[in-house]
C-alpha cells in the first residue's frame, strides 16, 4: 500500500533568480478571456415613458431602437441584444425592459413577469449545471446582472409598488435605483428627494440589500437620458434641448449619469457578474436543491437531478388529470346544458302546437258559424225572392173593369 506525504507550507515566499515564465499567467487568462468575449444582461424596470429607452441609448452611446409603447392593459418584458466592440473587447449586451409596469388598476403583480424571468435564467443555468455533459464555458449565460429601477421624479415617498418591486428584485438580482428624468425638478428638490428616498431604504433594510459600493456620495443616482444628438461647441453630444438652454447627458453639473456609467461599465461590471454568480446564484442553487428535499442533499447531483425529473413527470401527470377532469367536467355540464335547453324547446314547442290547434279549432267553429249564417241569409233571400214573384203574378190575372161609352 503506498503512502503520501503532505507538506505544508512554511509561510516563506521565495523569489526566483531567473525567470521561468509563469509571471504570464495573468495575461494567459486576459487573452482566454477576451478571445472567448464578455456578457452583460442589464434588466429596466420602470413606469411606461419614465426613460428606460432613452437612459439604455445614453449608456452605451447605440440607438438600440426599441420600440415605444403605449400603457398596456397586461404587464410583460422585451429582449434586445447587441453585440458591441471597444478596444478590442467584444460584449454582448441583453436588455430586458418591462412593458406595462404600474399601468393596471390592480397594480400588485406588476413585476411578476421580470421576476419569473429571473428565477428562469437561474433555473436554466442550474439544469446546465447538473447536466451529466456539460459545457458551460461555451453556455449562452443569459442570467441577469444587474437590475436598474428608474423611478419618476416626485419628490415624495415611493410607491408601494415600488417599494415592493425593490423588496423582491433585490433577493435575487443586483439592484440600482435611479431617479429618472433629472432635469424636471431643481437641484434643491433633488437633493431633499435623494435624502427622502435613502431614509426610506433604511427603515425598510433596502440599504443592505440594494447595490451600493463604499465611497459612492450621490447615491441614488439622478440620471438625464436622450435619445437625440446636438451639436454644441463643435461637437455632437447627447442632449435634450428646451427653449431655454440645454441639458447635456454627460454633464456632471446636470445629473449623475456618468457616476452610474462608471459604476455598471468602468469600475464594477465585473463585480456584477461575479456577485451574480457567486451569491444570487448561488442562493438560488441552495434554495431549490433544499426544496428537493433534505434527504437529497446527500446524493449526488445525477440523483439529484433524476429524481426531480420523476417529480416534475409526477407532477405533470398529476397535472394532465387534472385536466382531463376538468374538461369532462366541461363535457358532462355543457350536455347537461344541452339538454335543459332540448326540454325547454320540446315543452315550448308542445305549448305552441296546442295553442295551434286551440286557434285552428277556433277558427272552424267561427267558419262554420260564417258558412251557417250565409246559409241562412241565402235561404231567407230566395223566400222573399219566392214571395216576390207570386205577388207578380196575382198582379197579372186580375180581370180589367169594362168601361162603356155612350155614343
Amino acid at each position: 500500500m503506498s503512502t503520501y506525504r503532505v507538506l505544508s507550507s512554511s509561510g516563506q515566499v521565495f523569489q526566483l533568480k531567473e525567470r521561468v515564465g509563469f509571471d504570464t499567467l495573468p495575461d494567459q487568462f486576459v487573452n482566454r478571456e477576451r478571445e472567448r468575449g464578455f456578457c452583460f444582461n442589464i434588466a429596466v424596470i420602470g413606469e411606461t415613458g419614465v426613460g428606460k429607452s432613452s437612459l439604455m441609448d445614453s449608456l452605451f452611446n447605440v440607438d438600440f431602437d426599441e420600440p415605444s409603447h403605449m400603457h398596456m392593459s397586461m404587464p410583460g418584458i422585451e429582449h434586445t441584444t447587441r453585440q458591441l466592440r471597444e478596444g478590442g473587447v467584444e460584449l454582448n449586451v441583453t436588455i430586458t425592459s418591462t412593458i406595462g409596469y404600474g399601468d393596471q388598476i390592480n397594480r400588485k403583480d406588476s413585476f411578476k413577469p421580470l421576476l419569473n424571468y429571473i428565477d428562469t435564467q437561474y433555473d436554466n443555468f442550474l439544469q446546465e449545471e447538473m447536466k451529466t455533459h456539460r459545457d458551460l464555458s461555451s453556455y449562452e449565460d443569459t442570467r441577469v446582472h444587474v437590475c436598474i429601477m428608474l423611478l419618476p421624479p416626485t419628490g415624495t415617498l415611493l410607491k408601494s409598488i415600488d417599494l415592493l418591486a425593490l423588496k423582491e428584485l433585490s433577493r435575487r438580482v443586483n439592484v440600482v435605483p435611479v431617479i429618472a428624468k433629472a432635469d424636471t425638478i431643481t437641484p434643491e428638490e433633488m437633493e431633499k428627494f435623494k435624502h427622502l428616498l435613502q431614509t426610506e431604504f433604511e427603515n425598510n433594510l433596502l440599504d443592505q440589500s440594494l447595490f451600493q459600493p463604499e465611497g459612492i456620495t450621490n447615491y441614488p443616482f439622478a440620471v438625464i437620458g436622450s435619445q437625440h444628438k446636438v451639436k454644441f461647441s463643435g461637437n455632437t453630444i447627447r442632449a435634450r434641448q428646451y427653449p431655454w438652454g440645454l441639458v447635456e447627458v454627460e454633464n456632471e453639473n446636470h445629473s449623475d449619469f456618468l457616476s452610474l456609467r462608471n459604476l455598471l461599465l468602468r469600475t464594477h461590471l465585473d463585480e456584477l457578474r461575479r456577485t451574480t454568480h457567486s451569491f444570487f446564484f448561488e442562493r438560488y442553487r441552495q434554495e431549490k436543491l433544499q426544496d428537493m428535499g433534505g434527504e437529497e442533499l446527500s446524493l449526488s447531483i445525477t440523483q439529484v437531478y433524476t429524481n426531480r425529473v420523476k417529480e416534475i413527470d409526477e407532477e405533470v401527470g398529476r397535472e394532465k388529470e387534472a385536466m382531463v377532469a376538468r374538461l369532462q367536467a366541461q363535457v358532462n355540464k355543457f350536455n347537461e346544458d344541452v339538454r335543459e335547453r332540448t326540454a325547454v324547446f320540446k315543452e315550448k314547442r308542445t305549448k305552441l302546437a296546442a295553442l295551434f290547434i286551440e286557434e285552428e279549432q277556433k277558427l272552424r267553429e267561427e267558419r262554420k258559424k260564417l258558412e251557417d249564417e250565409i246559409e241562412a241569409f241565402n235561404e231567407m233571400k230566395e223566400q222573399e225572392e219566392l214571395e216576390k214573384k207570386k205577388k207578380d203574378k196575382k198582379g197579372k190575372k186580375k180581370p180589367k173593369k169594362s168601361i162603356d161609352i155612350a155614343h
